[in-house]
């Protein structure tokens, strides 16, 4: 294991000069091998190990909580969608080996097993609870607004772009394919270079950016007068909308503390498909009212200039400090549920 922190009993360092140090072979004596392991895991490798008996006494608790969710689970059981669980364990672990933090997911993910046990309507009253929750985060709910809105245009580029591509300048299935993948290309590009300029200016300028970009390269595609000033207006959307995605999660990331992300990442989820419609709806209207496809792109400005609008409400800075708050206050409470 990689762990590289002192190990220490009683807060001072175990040492054999001082005679507070135990044997691997004495602790697994009482403890079995699988409870070490967590006692190791519950701390971060650089972070110091506090050796006592009272905590490994915590870790075979904590343990056997996991193994109770488990214990007569039906394996093809259909729980609620795990996806977010995946995605934050991942990163807890791809974030400097975060071992506790990763273990706090397995703990969010025991609980809701175990709620999936309680019966019909559990999952009605969860939503009821998270809404209710998320109510007393105004910084998360406006970002769930604006994405609402923005989100929507993003939803109709991607779902039209081809058509439009094809029906007002004739390209081929082929063509529109390579299309695509240059779009998709640039979207990962994007999101790399924005990645970097994110944790130096914050989400929130980052979206609005992209969202400025975003209404400058739909416009030039709107008006392309050929097949290049499409390529280069596709490829623009591209550069900006894997941005405005990566963007849109970490700020979220940034205004929900840990214990809360599963279920308000579970709403941000469903939230970017509750009015997913709206755009195509319009777009479509607006294109057999006016006899042309490129009347019908130009209405997705109008997703892109009401989201923006809307962003530009977000406080960044209170809402992160209000996640910080939280997450305190929720880690003692965490703290004194399992010391009870």
């Amino acid at each position: 294991w990689i762990h590289n922190g002192f190990v220490q009993v009683d807060e001072e360092k175990m040492s054999k000069s001082l005679g507070n140090f135990f044997t691997v072979r004495e602790i697994l004596a009482a403890y079995q091998p699988e409870e070490v392991r967590y006692f190791i895991l519950a701390s971060h490798y650089r972070s110091p190990l506090n050796y006592s008996d009272d905590n490994l006494d915590k870790a075979r608790g904590a343990l056997q909580r996991l193994y109770t969710a488990l214990r007569d689970t039906d394996p093809d059981a259909q729980a609620e969608p795990i996806a977010a669980y995946v995605e934050r364990f991942e990163a807890a672990m791809n974030d400097d080996f975060n071992t506790p933090e990763a273990l706090a997911v397995l703990f969010e993910l025991a609980r809701a097993v175990n709620r999936s046990r309680d019966g019909d309507g559990a999952g009605l009253d969860e939503l009821v609870a998270t809404l209710r929750r998320l109510a007393g985060y105004r910084q998360a709910m406006r970002l769930l607004v604006a994405r609402l809105i923005y989100n929507d245009g993003l939803v109709t580029i991607f779902a039209f772009g081809g058509i439009y591509a094809a029906g007002t300048f004739g390209m081929s299935m082929s063509e529109i394919i390579g299309f695509g993948i240059a779009l998709n290309l640039s979207a990962g590009a994007g999101a790399l270079l924005f990645g970097l300029i994110d944790d130096r200016v914050g989400g929130k300028t980052v979206i609005a950016v992209s969202l400025a970009g975003l209404i400058g390269a739909t416009l030039l595609a709107a008006m392309a007068p050929t097949r290049t000033w499409l390529w280069v207006g596709g490829i623009a959307i591209g550069l900006l909308v894997g941005p405005n995605q990566s963007a849109s999660r970490s700020l979220m990331a940034r205004f929900v503390p840990s214990p809360r992300s599963a279920e308000f990442f579970g709403l941000y989820a469903f939230s970017g498909k509750l009015t997913s419609f709206a755009g195509p709806f319009l777009l479509g209207r607006l294109t057999t009212l006016a006899g042309s496809q490129r009347v019908g792109v130009a209405s997705v400005l109008l997703f892109f200039l009401v989201g923006g609008a809307l962003l530009w409400r977000i406080d960044e800075d209170a809402g992160t400090r209000q996640a910080e708050r939280e997450q305190a206050l929720l880690t003692t409470r965490r703290a004194e549920e399992e010391l009870a």
